[in-house]
């Protein structure tokens, strides 16, 4: 009896698994998805993952912003979240109405302060609409131009130099 009682728990638990992807799979659509009026998307179109910045330089890249939804989207602002005393400035900075199925390109402007200190940043491009947010991150390198170290090696070298020809005038053929 045992045995029996086993087998049919199994069968009820395979019947059941069965009525409930079935009520899954026949359920109105809506009760399995989220509709999403939104369709607002932006992307950075400047074709590096990673661009360099030199200190003090304005770096120009592009974003494009696309509507694909079957309504228009409008008062669409951009600001930023940059490291500080970065100046990050927008062309166009706004947006009043972005088309059903269109899409703008967006020049940005990125200057890092002449006193940044070598090493990777990223700047946050936020695009805020009336339907809602949408955030984005941009990767920079900051590589300084002239260090302490290339003056440093450019001696050595140069007094490196400077001994061979001295040994060699010495102790060389007359």
């Amino acid at each position: 009896m045992g045995k029996l009682r086993f087998t049919f728990d199994v069968k009820l638990c395979y019947l059941s698994l069965f009525i409930a992807v079935m009520l899954a799979l026949l359920l109105p659509a809506h009760a399995l998805a989220q509709d999403f009026k939104d369709s607002l998307t932006i992307r950075y179109v400047t074709g590096r993952y990673n661009s360099e910045l030199v200190p003090g330089e304005s770096e120009t890249v592009f974003m494009e912003i696309a509507n694909t939804s079957d309504d228009p989207t409008s008062n669409i602002l951009f600001t930023s979240d940059a490291p500080e005393d970065w100046a990050i400035e927008f062309n166009p900075q706004e947006i009043e109405v972005l088309s059903a199925g269109s899409y703008q390109t967006v020049e940005i402007s990125i200057t890092a302060p002449q006193n940044v200190e070598k090493g990777d940043y990223s700047v946050i491009v936020i695009a805020d609409s009336d339907v809602g947010r949408r955030v984005m991150s941009i990767f920079f390198r900051v590589e300084k131009g002239n260090s302490i170290w290339v003056w440093v090696g450019s001696a050595l070298g140069a007094l490196v130099i400077a001994i061979f020809v001295v040994i060699f005038k010495r102790f060389g053929r007359d």
